[in-house]
């Protein structure tokens, strides 16, 4: 064998290697990206609730479980809400113009098992691991149940109430494998009223009030504040206001650096006047301010 035909064939092997290797990483892009492509939503109707697969949005009736995350596949959906908690068996009615799969989460596959799902079929793959985040609930698996067009009913029994959640009807093929969508578990997230989004009245209503802030950068008493306001509080005692704010004080570059408590008290309307050391807080046209002494902790 000739020197040139030994380098031709280094030569070629070479290029077929480049080839393996830019194929195998577009193959694992493309798969990549198509798991994470949103189902196609098919459109249904029903006299049930309908809610949106977003953040803050809750579940349930009567319940304030909401969204905390999901999985792209999930984002177009719409959803339909059920009872949290029920002493009976519900049943859900809906109607598809075209053959569709509903998809259902829930904590395990035993509660999905125990529904009547009428003239549908229970798909044993589940669609997605780790799909849906909703609070005070574990990370949520998701799965299907093949419908056909035409008029169907649901029924979910007592013991699967705050256990199902249907997520609505797409247009996707059955994994051959779920895909973990990795999403965290969420018991021991506490849900809470997000206005707008949850059932019931809103514990408070603002009805006015100044737009610009009663404490703000560069205000007197604010010139060696480096972080802003950890935290603190305020309360009304006897007519006049008290501020409690901790501050981020000493040396700027330094992480661990020292905080500084400060007591101001005032009376009267949203107001700064332009004296005194410490941080304001002043209500009052009356500039009745006292300050107390600073406490570096």
């Amino acid at each position: 064998m000739s020197l040139f035909t030994i380098s031709l064939n280094k030569h070629i092997n070479h290029l077929s290697m480049k080839k393996l290797i830019f194929y195998s990483i577009l193959f694992c892009c493309t798969q990549l990206t198509g798991a994470q492509k949103s189902w196609k939503a098919i459109p249904y109707e029903t006299d049930s609730k309908i809610f949106p697969i977003e953040q803050r949005v809750s579940v349930f009736k009567g319940c304030l479980n909401s969204i905390l995350e999901y999985a792209p596949e999930l984002e177009n959906l719409a959803g339909i809400q059920t009872e949290g908690k029920s002493n009976q068996t519900q049943t859900i009615q809906f109607k598809l113009n075209q053959s569709g799969t509903l998809l259902i989460a829930s904590p395990q596959k035993e509660y999905v098992t125990k529904l009547n799902t009428g003239k549908g079929m229970l798909i044993a793959t589940p669609f997605l691991q780790n799909g849906l985040r909703v609070t005070e609930l574990p990370a949520l698996q998701i799965y299907g149940i093949s419908y056909k067009k035409g008029i169907h009913e649901l029924s979910i029994p007592t013991e699967c109430a705050g256990k199902i959640i249907l997520l609505g009807v797409a247009g996707c093929r059955v994994p051959k494998q779920a895909r973990n969508a990795r999403l965290a578990d969420a018991t021991g997230y506490l849900s809470f009223f997000t206005e707008g989004y949850s059932e019931g009245l809103s514990l408070f209503k603002v009805i006015g009030g100044e737009q610009d802030p009663v404490v703000d950068e560069g205000m007197p008493g604010t010139e060696d504040i480096h972080g802003g306001f950890e935290g603190g509080q305020c309360i009304k005692l006897n007519g006049m206001y008290h501020m409690f704010p901790t501050e981020r004080a000493g040396d700027r570059i330094m992480v661990l650096s020292s905080t500084v408590s400060k007591h101001v008290s005032a009376t009267g309307r949203a107001k700064m006047p332009s004296t005194g050391n410490g941080s304001l807080l002043c209500i009052s046209q009356a500039e009745h301010t006292q300050y107390l002494t600073k406490t570096t902790l």
